[in-house]
């Protein structure tokens, strides 16, 4: 009796079994729907709100009259620019909102905006740094055709895409990159165009990578070892490229800022980015009595014994790896290590 019992069970279970695969096809379904649609929103107003605040710095007024010297005009962004990252974060820095008048610039009727919806504002910085509007117009019609990501675009303006088709191919151009690397990107995971967009309020991005990094600055601050929290996802430009180092600290005792690169997930990121990286705090971030600063880069499937002390030229002598009161060099990297995997971002 049970047996038969048993048996009758088997078609009940089954149909349950398909009744509920079909509905998580189908939820999955309207969840992604709903996230293209909120993320096309939310670029489409970040390009209205972006175009605009290019539009204003411009526009003559009442008492900003046309035709001012561009060095008033530069002082109108500086003065704005602080004000703005004071309340809103770096997406609004003095660079930012050049971009945003060199976007009014290329697309100077609202009505222009039409063309480039679809497209990120990563794509548009991109663009709107091409010198001919033949190029700028190619690069928007194959970003919208091809559905190129940022990363993609940057890689055909280098490889002179526009100049081979047209027939004027400078020399030594590069080859375009291989169709397999198309989805790769240079940048963080998660969008941080869209974290400058929201500013302070959207600081964090909820991702793997963001885990690891809040992981990373927990431990460290918690050593009592004089470091003290700066900034995250510090941002560095360089003409139309971003680039983003993952934590940036202060040593108390060494009286230096403390930058940290993480390595994990598949990313390789230059050895000579945390260089860079470096060489930018000491130009811009370094104030009067700080020691040039320092960096680590934390590479996931490197030995913890190889972690090395990236340092610019000091004039005290070299800064040893006991000095920077960090744990040992492989105790760190196990740490780190553990960071990713409880992260699921290996």
């Amino acid at each position: 009796m049970d047996s038969k019992k048993r048996q009758d069970d088997f078609p009940s279970a089954g149909a349950d079994l398909r009744q509920g695969i079909q509905f998580i096809s189908a939820t999955r379904s309207l969840v992604q729907a709903a996230q293209q649609r909120a993320q096309k929103d939310v670029h489409g107003r970040m390009l209205d709100l972006y175009w605009e605040l290019g539009r204003m710095l411009v526009s003559p007024s009442p008492t900003r009259p046309s035709g001012e010297p561009s060095v008033r005009r530069k002082s109108l962004v500086v003065t704005v620019a602080r004000a703005l990252t004071r309340m809103y974060g770096s997406g609004y820095s003095e660079a930012a909102l050049e971009r945003m008048i060199r976007f009014h610039e290329c697309f100077p009727k609202r009505s222009g905006l039409k063309a480039v919806e679809g497209l990120h504002w990563s794509h548009l910085v991109a663009i709107v740094s091409l010198k001919t509007s033949e190029e700028r117009e190619y690069y928007r019609r194959e970003c919208l055709r091809q559905a190129w990501t940022p990363w993609r675009l940057r890689q055909e303006i280098r490889a002179y895409r526009y100049a081979r088709n047209t027939g004027n191919r400078p020399k030594a151009a590069p080859e375009p990159p291989e169709a397999g690397e198309a989805g790769r990107s240079e940048q963080p995971s998660g969008d941080l165009e869209c974290l400058g967009f929201f500013g302070r309020a959207g600081n964090q991005s909820p991702d793997a990578r963001s885990a690891v990094i809040r992981s990373m600055e927990d431990y460290l601050l918690d050593l009592g070892a004089g470091f003290c929290f700066v900034e995250r996802w510090k941002h560095f430009q360089v003409g139309p490229e971003d680039h983003f180092l993952d934590l940036l600290l202060y040593q108390r005792r060494l009286r230096c800022l403390f930058a940290f690169g993480l390595q994990f997930g598949g990313s390789a990121v230059p050895d000579e980015l945390m260089d860079f990286y470096l060489k930018g705090l000491n130009q811009k971030e370094r104030l009067a009595g700080e020691n040039p600063p320092l960096g680590i880069q934390l590479k996931a499937d490197a030995a913890g014994e190889n972690v090395r002390l990236i340092q610019l030229g000091l004039p005290n002598g070299q800064i040893v790896w006991a000095q920077t009161a960090l744990p040992p060099r492989a105790q760190l990297h196990h740490f780190f290590v553990q960071a990713v995997l409880a992260a699921g971002a290996e």
